[in-house]
């Protein structure tokens, strides 16, 4: 910057001492060439008082040239040549017309400028007209603003050298007085930049600093709250996701990942630090991970699968980004955690299951000792009562099935409170052992009995079959 305004000022002081040397140089030329008009013209009505007519014009001519320095034609009223001081008057021609002479007839002023056609030289002419009536005419060589520049060329030079030297030190250190606070302005930025310090406007010397550095201060305070505000809502927001149980992964169209978070981390067994802006490739290769993000973007809508990683499941839920500026054809990848769930809808599988194969013992035999009561046989009263207990003992068995996946539906949503009796496992062997023995009439107690006690079993965990 230094060095650009340096250039700047020369380059400015060459231009302004070119434009005055030219502008010098045409006043002194004018001022010249009229200080030459008005001496020639003098000049001229001098020897005009001097001419006698009565003598010979041309050494009139020879002598006022002598003593003039100038060339001298006289021409007599009509505008003849008479004499000359350096041509031969008598191949001259007539002169009436010539510009000095028209005025001079006029009693005007007689200057006139132009090319001799007698000597080829550009000179200046004077005429005056004498009381005889005859015409005194001057001339001397004149160079032009040519010859007045080259006479005065070596003084401009000079002055023009003294110019840009003096120049050059002034604005050497008119700009070193610029430049300097503006390094030191820069200087202290950095700690600006950093928000640990703020800049003294009343240390800069210009008024322009003063109000730029206030304007710098207000800017960085703005910006660091903003910073600091974004940085403690990042770190929330990291925080959080960090806590989740649910891994969380960001992509960008081109599989970068712009955020992963410890769980999901945790799941592929990846470095945070290490895959964060690095390439899906670079956190995972799983094939099912891998094609439903590829069946995601084609497709265009959401896609899942399941993955297994160190005995754990987890459902991978691709999701794309959607109306969202710069992230077109972006990706959410969450990791959920399934292995209790599917357990638990695995166990209930086959509880049911087994629930359904014992329902169907109890309706079974219910459905035979109906069937016996209903028909036509000959039975006696004991055989008659003996099937009627069947029948409630199945029932107290059904609803004792029914009991049982009802509790584990409370238990489920967390709805029962947990109840803890003493079993006796031998007397719930021995009801079960009595159950599988043909029926007669001496068991139908000692069933309702295991029954009562089958009924007792209340335990998360206890296979019910165990009673049977």
């Amino acid at each position: 910057m230094k060095r650009a305004l340096i250039r700047a000022f020369v380059l400015t002081l060459v231009i302004g001492l070119a434009i005055s040397g030219v502008v010098s140089t045409v006043v002194f030329d004018r001022k010249m060439t009229k200080e030459k008009e008005q001496a020639l013209t003098g000049l001229a009505m001098t020897l005009a008082e001097l001419y006698d007519p009565a003598a010979d014009a041309d050494d009139q001519a020879d002598l006022f040239a002598l003593h003039s320095g100038a060339r001298v034609t006289i021409l007599s009223a009509d505008g003849t040549v008479i004499g000359d001081s350096q041509a031969d008057w008598t191949t001259m021609e007539n002169h009436g017309s010539r510009e000095e002479i028209v005025a001079a007839s006029k009693g005007e002023e007689a200057v006139a400028i132009r090319i001799s056609a007698t000597i080829g030289s550009k000179l200046m002419y004077a005429a005056i007209q004498t009381e005889s009536g005859d015409y005194i005419r001057l001339a001397q060589t004149y160079g032009g603003l040519g010859a007045n520049l080259l006479s005065i060329l070596p003084g401009i030079l000079l002055a023009a050298m003294l110019a840009l030297l003096v120049s050059g030190i002034l604005a050497g250190r008119i700009v070193s007085n610029i430049t300097g606070p503006l390094a030191a302005m820069n200087d202290s930025m950095d700690g600006v930049k950093d928000g640990t310090a703020m800049l003294e406007a009343d240390s800069y010397p210009y008024e322009e600093l003063q109000d730029m550095a206030k304007k710098i201060n207000i800017i960085a305070a703005d910006v660091s709250a903003s910073i600091h505000r974004l940085q403690a809502e990042k770190d929330r927001t990291d925080f959080l996701l960090d806590n989740m149980g649910e891994g969380v992964l960001l992509l960008d169209k081109n599989r970068r990942v712009l955020l992963i978070n410890g769980s999901a981390c945790a799941i592929f067994g990846c470095g945070k630090r290490q895959v964060q802006g690095g390439y899906l490739l670079e956190v995972t290769r799983l094939p099912a991970v891998l094609e439903a993000v590829e069946e995601t973007r084609s497709q265009g809508h959401c896609q899942q699968t399941e993955i297994e990683r160190a005995g754990r499941v987890y459902q991978v839920r691709c999701t794309p980004v959607r109306e969202q500026p710069g992230w077109e054809q972006g990706l959410i990848l969450t990791m959920t955690d399934v292995t209790e769930a599917n357990r638990s809808a695995q166990m209930r599988q086959e509880f049911f299951s087994n629930a359904s194969h014992e329902l169907k013992t109890p309706i079974t035999s219910i459905k035979g000792s109906a069937e016996l009561l209903c028909s036509d046989l000959p039975m006696d009263e004991a055989t008659r009562r003996e099937l009627l207990d069947g029948i409630g003992r199945e029932t107290d068995r059904m609803n004792t099935l029914i009991g049982d996946i009802i509790m584990l539906s409370r238990i489920e949503s967390s709805q029962a409170e947990e109840e803890l009796e003493d079993i006796d496992f031998s007397q719930i062997v021995s009801v079960c052992v009595s159950e599988a023995a043909p029926p007669g009439p001496t068991e139908s107690g000692g069933n309702q009995h295991g029954y009562e006690a089958c009924r007792s079993v209340r335990q998360p965990g206890l296979s019910l079959s165990a009673c049977r």
